[in-house]
């Protein structure tokens, strides 16, 4: 191959290494566009300046025909030469670059023109004026209008546009040429030779040198010494990654052999390819399955029962970081035998490789499920056991219980014996006490009636004494006689024995019906089912506890139609006296007691309401059990409401209560009229 002349080797090295090199190539694509830019911005300037310039001229020549040719044109306008005037506009048309001209008079009359009409790039307008004529004379004659052409200023223009470009771009290319000789001279050798020093790595305690004639200090030999000490350190770090992989390498074969020789098998999952990449050897002489299998296909069903498959694959697969799970694992010969699965995801949570270890937990699991054998039998006896327990506990509950609804029927037996004991006896005293007043009430009222028939004799007899009066003769028997009427006040004692006796009688018929009145009340002997009129029972128990009322409250009643019913009276009446005692001890000064007795229905209601202090929430739900009371010790037994309950349900009806704190409380008590099963004496509840 023939050799290039010493003159051209630099150049064509240069070329080579500007197609050849990824470097070049971009140092010599810049080189070109700088080059084009800036012949494009000199040769543009150029161009300005030049352009500039030859419109300047122009405008001076337009300025030159104003002064030189006004004057002459004046003269033929003023003097209606139109031949002198056309003549003079052909000469200034005949100037170089004048394209037109023409005259318009002040009529706006084109008078001639000369040259193409409206042409030209530069107009100027002319206003021509009349001689002088004396001061103020001057007439505005018309406009002369030139124009001036571009068009050889463009050719002229482009012409040297193209020279410039030229010269301009030749001369910077040059220029770039040359400096692209310089940069690969000076820049692009030393950089080649470092990267191919820098490449020999299998010598790395050789220094790099760059083959440079003398020179200064410059970056490039600092650029090598930095690169000699990171040589040398990355041969200390080498040489020191050689005895960590060694060192590895034999930890690694310690590591495989310890875990070779226990039950722990580690394995490795990759959960995107479901592949098992990695498991222990172990894992054979366990299962039996060989690891190829393992590592082809990961877990399957030959490999895995099937219920722990799919708790498996939905952990493995699953948005968890870790696994910890026990699955049961199929041998060679069809046998499960139990692991415990315990990975963790590597990666983070896109990560899908799945690193843990399998650990051999058969032994403890049948273990464990015998213990659970054993656990349930045990229950299963404690179970039979309890339940018989349960059985007797419950036969001697439901015994407990008769005993304890025994007991409380005796109690309440006893109790409502005791009170019916006591109701007999007071019923017994009131009814001897009834009998023994009746007696001296009787012959009272007999004597009291004879009384009044001799004191009406008497009273006839003294009128008629005062009606012979005035027969008698004065005298001294006279005198005595008006002066004992005097003094005896005869007339005021025959109007008060009057009144006296009206008292006494209506005083002894109130005697008769309080005596009437417990007779009805405590009726002894009556603890028969009988027809009686609840109205009648109010008003005896109403006579009876007056006492009790009439200093605490005034008794409002309101009765309605109400029929006779079958009851028991005075029981009844017992039921009754204790609600109206207690609606008395209610009220704290003065108030009302309300009672209302109606018919609703088939029932027979009688609410007793008072005005009193009322009861709480948690005293409400307790009034009726035996011995419960809210009065002070010694002042009340806590029978009187549970008394009163247990003989309105034996009637077949029912006592409510409704009470407010602060409001007042109201009792009211339905009874059936007629009795559809009826007891002949009083029995417990």
């Amino acid at each position: 191959m023939r050799r290039l002349p010493s003159w051209l080797t630099a150049p064509a090295g240069a070329l080579r290494f500007a197609v050849e090199n990824a470097l070049g190539r971009r140092v010599i694509a810049w080189m070109l566009l700088c080059s084009f830019g800036l012949a494009l911005l000199s040769g543009g300037t150029q161009l300005y300046v030049n352009y500039r310039r030859d419109v300047a001229q122009i405008e001076r020549r337009l300025a030159e025909i104003e002064r030189s040719s006004t004057s002459a044109l004046t003269s033929s306008i003023w003097n209606l030469d139109l031949r002198q005037l056309k003549a003079e506009l052909a000469d200034i048309v005949a100037l170089p670059d004048m394209s037109s001209a023409d005259f318009v008079d002040v009529r706006g009359l084109r008078v001639a023109q000369a040259g193409g009409r409206g042409s030209g790039a530069l107009v100027r307008a002319i206003r021509i004026w009349s001689p002088d004529s004396g001061p103020g004379r001057r007439i505005e004659l018309g406009t002369l209008t030139i124009r001036a052409s571009l068009a050889g200023v463009y050719d002229e223009l482009f012409g040297d546009a193209v020279l410039t470009l030229a010269s301009k771009g030749g001369e910077i290319f040059l220029v770039s040429f040359m400096m692209l000789l310089i940069f690969r001279g000076l820049v692009s050798h030393p950089l080649s030779d470092l990267a191919r020093s820098a490449a020999r790595t299998e010598h790395l305690t050789e220094p790099i040198e760059l083959r440079r004639g003398p020179h200064a200090d410059d970056d490039f030999d600092v650029l090598v010494r930095a690169l000699n000490s990171m040589r040398a350190s990355l041969k200390r770090d080498f040489d020191e990654l050689q005895t960590a992989r060694a060192a590895l390498g034999v930890s690694e074969e310690r590591y495989r052999s310890l875990v070779e020789s226990t039950n722990v098998v580690a394995w490795e999952f990759d959960a995107e390819r479901d592949v098992m990449t990695f498991i222990g050897p172990q894992i054979v002489g366990l299962l039996g399955h060989p690891v190829e299998a393992w590592r082809a296909a990961g877990f399957t069903a030959d490999t895995v029962s099937p219920d722990s498959l799919a708790v498996l694959n939905a952990a493995l697969h699953g948005p968890s970081m870790r696994i910890d799970l026990e699955c049961r694992l199929r041998t060679v010969d069809g046998h499960d035998r139990w692991f415990s699965a315990l990975a963790d995801r590597r990666g983070g949570v896109a990560g899908r490789i799945w690193q843990g270890h399998l650990v051999d937990i058969d032994a403890r699991k049948r273990s464990e499920q015998e213990l659970e054998v054993y656990r349930r039998e045990l229950e299963l006896r404690v179970v039979q056991r309890t339940a018989d327990l349960d059985s007797k506990v419950a036969e001697l509950e439901v015994k407990r219980e008769e005993q304890r609804e025994l007991i409380d029927k005796l109690e309440a037996a006893r109790h409502q014996a005791m009170q019916s004991e006591k109701m007999a006896s007071i019923g017994q005293l009131a009814a001897g006490v009834a009998h023994e007043i009746n007696n001296p009430i009787g012959f009272v009222l007999s004597n009291f009636r004879s009384l009044e028939r001799y004191m009406t004799d008497v009273f006839a007899v003294l009128t008629a004494y005062e009606a012979a009066e005035p027969l008698l003769a004065d005298g001294a028997q006279l005198a005595n006689l008006r002066r004992l009427k005097e003094s005896a006040e005869l007339e005021f004692v025959k109007a008060d024995v009057t009144q006296l006796l009206l008292e006494s009688a209506d005083g002894l018929d109130r005697v008769k019906r309080i005596v009437q009145d417990l007779k009805d009340f405590s009726r002894v002997g009556e603890n028969e089912w009988q027809t009686a009129d609840l109205i009648r029972g109010l008003e005896s128990t109403l006579n009876v506890v007056r006492n009790e009322i009439k200093y605490k409250a005034e008794v409002v009643k309101r009765y309605g139609a109400v029929p006779e019913i079958e009851c028991m009276p005075s029981q009844l009446n017992q039921v009754f006296m204790n609600l109206l005692v207690n609606a008395a001890h209610a009220i704290a000064e003065r108030g009302t007691i309300t009672i209302v007795a109606e018919t609703v229905g088939d029932e027979v209601c009688v609410a007793i309401t008072d005005t009193g202090s009322g009861m709480a929430p948690e005293v409400l739900g307790r009034i009726f059990d035996p011995f419960f009371t809210t009065k002070p010790v010694g002042q009340g037994t806590g029978l009187g409401l549970s008394l009163s309950y247990g003989i309105v349900r034996r009637h077949g009806g029912r006592i409510d209560v409704d009470s407010e704190p602060g409001v007042g409380t109201t009792f009211r008590v339905c009874l059936p009229i007629r009795q559809a099963t009826r007891t002949s004496s009083l029995q417990p509840a």
